[in-house]
């Protein structure tokens, strides 16, 4: 089997839905389906390929040929889903991580008695297995309009808002080749700039796909009596009727008839998968996956034996897509005791990259002084926006003092989900389709010309400073309404 190791660089945001309607606000992903490195592959190579039919099987529909799911790429390092088997003290500063599977009624009423009241699961963010990190990743948020092509300009009621991965972060995914045949063709195609994801017609989408040098060795599978089965991808399984299903059989998970599940403590977490096959234009039929990060907790006789190489291809179905991965008894689920003995600590990566000072290969004294100049100017941004908001406070606050916390609330979306002060000028002072000429807000916004007085304060502001300030804004307005209140 060959292998191979590819980094993905977001060079702008990508939106990766979970269901397939438009409108309303969905996150996105919080990675990127193996399927979409697959349909890469498959834009550029499947008609060259339809007089070879088993070729076109190998590599796209049979399993011969898998794109795992791209995941964060952290220092080197390729982050894991945090295992649905963890769990926490609720309410405390503690970062112990106890482990399901190890707590019995005996040491639940111990902690009881530790003052440890109730456990929480983690559900979300990710972790590096060798330098211990915890991370989370931060989503940007859009909000965007139908567009009415009769008309020519925005549907009235069709807002929606688009949750994205950040632009400047990075991603790590692997093609496997069991034939040994296909990896350098998929190599030259994956190879550069590509588009994936919702609107990527537009503003969204956009990656640069670039071979690593070296390639982890897989993890050791140790083996046991008892098998903790960590979900390192999706997974999706089959029942005897032909449908997805849940709860797959010991026989799917370990390929022994005889080997049994203990559900007690397992723990699992299933989801609908929606996808598109941008290929025939179509949906693929709904599938019910189990999601990555679940654990299954399984049992053997003293007389079986796994197979050689079980899990190595992955298991269940879909593996072309990224489907089946999987790690058995790793070190971050076993313990002597019922908690882990590392310890992790939290760290939030950097999703944008740095963007250095431009000075000259020998700076000189300008170079310095340009620098001090920049810093300086980007310490004291945050003490400008908010002279700005207490001038104008002070100038207009009779004026706005009618508006509801609702109105400020909205005001201050719209400043948050908009990219830049153009976008943001449209939608809410465009005089047809704007946020303040339109709707209950027209009445309110059009009092004591509220609404032109606020366009025209914030004209004078520099561009990069509209949005901040009126961020800020909403937030003192809502503030000294609550402060006004009666008891």
């Amino acid at each position: 089997m060959k292998k191979y190791q590819f980094k993905c660089q977001l060079l702008s945001d990508i939106v990766l839905t979970s269901v397939a309607a438009t409108e309303g606000f969905h996150p996105s992903l919080d990675y990127i389906p193996g399927a979409k490195f697959l349909g890469i592959v498959a834009r550029s190579n499947y008609n060259d390929l339809a007089t070879n039919q088993h070729a076109i099987l190998d590599m796209f529909h049979n399993g011969s040929v898998r794109f795992s799911d791209a995941l964060p790429f952290v220092n080197g390092e390729k982050a894991l889903r945090v295992p649905l088997s963890w769990q926490k003290a609720k309410g405390s500063t503690d970062d112990t991580i106890y482990l399901h599977h190890k707590l019995t009624d005996d040491i639940r009423q111990q902690l009881l008695k530790e003052g440890i009241l109730q456990l929480k699961q983690e559900r979300g963010g990710f972790f590096t297995p060798s330098s211990r990190k915890l991370l989370t990743f931060d989503q940007t948020f859009s909000l965007k309009s139908a567009y009415d092509q009769e008309s020519r300009k925005s549907k009235d009621g069709q807002m929606f808002g688009y949750f994205a991965l950040r632009a400047g972060s990075e991603w790590v995914f692997d093609v496997e080749d069991d034939t040994g045949e296909y990896l350098d063709t998929i190599r030259r195609v994956l190879e550069g700039k590509h588009r994936i994801g919702r609107s990527k017609s537009a503003e969204y989408g956009l990656i640069e796909i670039s071979p690593l040098a070296d390639v982890p060795e897989d993890p050791v599978h140790v083996v046991g009596s008892s098998l903790l089965i960590y979900a390192e991808s999706n997974l999706c399984f089959y029942d005897a009727f032909g449908r997805t299903t849940a709860q797959p059989t010991a026989w799917q998970l370990t390929g022994l008839e005889s080997a049994s599940i203990d559900w007690r403590l397992s723990q699992v977490r299933s989801r609908n998968y929606q996808t598109w096959n941008t290929k025939r234009d179509n949906k693929d039929a709904d599938r019910i996956i189990i999601e990555r990060g679940s654990v299954f907790y399984t049992t053997l006789s003293v007389d079986q034996s796994l197979k050689p190489d079980f899990f190595a291809r992955g298991i269940g179905t879909h593996r072309a897509e990224g489907f089946g991965k999987v790690r058995v008894n790793p070190d971050f689920l076993i313990s002597d005791t019922y908690y882990l003995m590392q310890q992790y600590s939290k760290h939030e990566p950097e999703a944008r990259p740095k963007l250095p000072v431009a000075v000259s290969s020998t700076p000189g004294d300008g170079d310095i002084l340009a620098a001090i100049r920049q810093r300086y100017l980007r310490n004291r941004f945050p003490s400008r926006i908010e002279q700005e908001v207490q001038a104008f406070i002070k100038h207009h606050n009779p004026v706005f003092n009618g508006l509801t916390n609702s109105q400020w609330g909205t005001l201050r979306n719209y400043s948050k989900g908009l990219p830049n002060y153009e976008a943001f000028h449209t939608m809410v002072f465009h005089k047809e389709n704007g946020f303040m000429y339109r709707g209950v807000s027209e009445k309110n916004w059009a009092i004591k010309n509220r609404r032109g007085l606020l366009e025209e304060f914030v004209k004078k502001l520099p561009p990069d400073s509209v949005l901040p300030f009126i961020v800020r804004l909403c937030n003192q307005m809502t503030k000294q309404r609550t402060d006004e209140l009666p008891d």
